[in-house]
C-alpha cells in the first residue's frame, strides 16, 4: 500500500498480540541472513518493515523455508549451528510492488497479500483512535476472541485456514514477479 495507509499500524496490532514474542526487523540481513535464526528462533512474530527482498531467488527460497519450516537454524557467532522449533510468522509490510518473489508455482499458497486501501490515508482523527484502541481494553477482548477462535464456528476446520486465501493483490505481485 501507499505510505500513510495503516501498514505499520496493523503490525503494531499484530506485535502488541504477540507480544512480548516478536521483533521489530528493517533489514533483509535480520530476516535471512547468517544470523538471523538466532534472534527468529525467539519469537513467533517478525514485523519487517519497509521490506523489499526482491526477485532474488536465493532469498525467496530462504524466506519460503522460513514460513514453512517447524524449525529454524540458529548459528551465534563463534559458536556451531543448532537446531530449534520454530513458530515463526511474518508480517512484511512495504510500498514496493515487489517485495518479496512469488514464483507463481504453488508457492505463492504461503504468502496472504493484501493492499491498504486509502480512505483514511494520513487521517490524523482516524489513526490516533486506532492506536488508542491497540492501546486499550479492545486489545484484550480481541485476544481473547483470537485465544478461544474455532474455524468450525464459520464452517471450516484448522486445515481449511492453513493455506493463505487467494487475493486479487496477490496475484498482481505474482504478475510483477515476473521477468520481462
Amino acid at each position: 500500500g501507499e505510505g500513510g495507509t495503516g501498514m505499520g499500524s496493523f503490525g503494531k496490532l499484530l506485535a502488541k498480540l504477540a507480544a512480548p514474542h516478536f521483533k521489530q526487523l528493517e533489514k533483509q540481513v535480520h530476516v535471512v541472513g547468517q544470523f538471523a535464526g538466532e534472534h527468529l528462533s525467539k519469537c513467533i512474530l517478525a514485523v519487517v518493515n519497509e521490506a523489499v527482498f526482491g526477485k532474488d531467488p536465493k532469498v525467496a527460497s530462504e524466506l519460503k523455508a522460513l514460513v514453512d519450516s517447524t524449525t529454524i537454524q540458529a548459528e551465534v557467532k563463534g559458536m556451531s549451528v543448532v537446531t530449534l522449533p520454530s513458530f515463526l510468522r511474518l508480517y512484511i509490510d512495504s510500498n514496493a510492488k515487489v517485495p518479496l518473489l512469488i514464483e507463481g508455482n504453488g508457492s505463492e499458497r504461503r504468502y496472504f497479500v493484501l493492499e491498504t486501501s486509502d480512505v483514511h490515508q494520513r487521517d490524523d482523527e482516524y489513526f490516533t483512535a486506532l492506536h488508542a484502541a491497540i492501546n486499550g481494553d479492545e486489545m484484550a477482548a480481541m485476544l481473547d476472541y483470537l485465544e478461544s477462535y474455532d474455524p468450525a464456528s464459520a464452517g471450516f476446520t484448522w486445515n481449511d485456514v492453513r493455506d493463505a486465501p487467494a487475493t486479487a493483490e496477490r496475484d498482481a505481485m505474482a504478475e510483477y514477479s515476473m521477468s520481462a
